[in-house]
């Protein structure tokens, strides 16, 4: 508004030392400030419209494998059987259904079954680890589907580690842990243990 009100007049402002370049240089900032603050909007709107999209361009992928790839498969069926197999397992698509693959679970004491808080939970394989809130309940939320090593521990408590953890794909598998305490014995009871007679 100012902007525009000077440019007006820009010829008589002269007199109080505003030049028509100045007027320039503050259209160019306004005309930046506007790019700016409508860029977050546009942002949003343009994924808006990436992800309406996304569903015809996985009709049209479709439409392609299923019409065009999937036929010219048919002329190599007699020839090169291998390559057929292959292309089939290859093939499958697996719809996710938009569930990830997780792993939850509780972390308690073997002996009295009471919750443990702040356990660690491990995948080593993975490099990640959680630890269990104040029920004892732990959660990884996005797991890779595979086979895995688990190791749990806690202080007062045994490392255990399961193996062969199975993570089925597109669901949250459940892994529930008991540790065993650490019996501290005395030091006098120590001793006589140790002691041979």
């Amino acid at each position: 508004l100012i902007h525009d009100e000077a440019n007006t007049v820009v010829a008589n402002l002269g007199d109080y030392g505003i030049a028509a370049a100045e007027l320039t240089d503050l259209q160019g900032k306004i005309d930046d400030y506007e790019a700016i603050v409508a860029s977050p909007r546009n942002a949003i709107t343009d994924r808006s419209t990436a992800t309406a999209e996304l569903e015809n361009l996985f009709n049209k992928g479709d439409d392609v494998l299923n019409n065009k790839l999937d036929k010219l498969l048919n002329q190599f069926t007699q020839s090169n059987p291998e390559f057929t197999t292959q292309y089939a397992s290859s093939r499958k698509i697996l719809d996710m259904g938009g569930s990830s693959t997780g792993l939850k679970g509780k972390i308690t004491d073997s002996g009295t079954g009471d919750r443990i808080v702040k356990a660690t939970v491990e995948i080593p394989e993975l490099e990640t680890n959680r630890k269990s809130n104040n029920d004892g309940m732990y959660h990884f939320k996005k797991v890779r589907p595979g086979t895995y090593s688990i190791s749990a521990g806690a202080k007062g408590y045994k490392s255990k580690e399961i193996a062969e953890v199975q993570m089925e794909e597109g669901r949250t598998n459940e892994l529930d842990i008991a540790l065993d305490r650490i019996i501290e014995l005395p030091k006098g009871e120590l001793q006589q243990l140790e002691t041979p007679e």
